[in-house]
């Protein structure tokens, strides 16, 4: 559940977002991480809710490891946040290992005005 600080809005490490495609949505929980430029959507997520078509790719680093994504957009909502839901350019990637369905970054982020209260691990229902 989102709290504010001053003009703005402070979030939990975890969130219940809502995200559209062309034939659906669905709510799923999302890691919000300051450290990544850009958001993303697990591949079996944006299966579920209808693929966008890729508008392009980006090659991401982890360690010395490279691996090449396509981007596509999506709607997200940030249920505790926000008032309408935005169009955002995500890559997709196999989140299975992780926690959360999707990945916010910097780029919704910094849009929405948020700040994270990366203590706050709860996940919201």
């Amino acid at each position: 559940m989102a709290d504010t600080a001053g003009d703005r809005t402070v979030i939990g490490r975890y969130e219940r977002v809502e995200v559209t495609g062309t034939t659906g949505q669905q709510r799923v929980t999302a890691k919000i991480d300051t450290g990544s430029d850009r958001s993303t959507i697990d591949e079996s997520v944006l299966s579920s809710i209808g693929e966008t078509g890729t508008v392009g790719d980006v090659t991401t680093r982890s360690g010395s490891a490279a691996e090449t994504r396509e981007i596509v957009c999506v709607c997200v909502d940030l249920l505790d946040v926000s008032d309408e839901a935005r169009v955002v350019e995500v890559d997709v990637s196999d989140r299975s290992a992780y926690t959360g369905e999707m990945l916010v970054g910097a780029d919704l982020l910094s849009e929405l005005e948020l700040l994270v209260d990366v203590t706050d691990d709860r996940i919201t229902d």
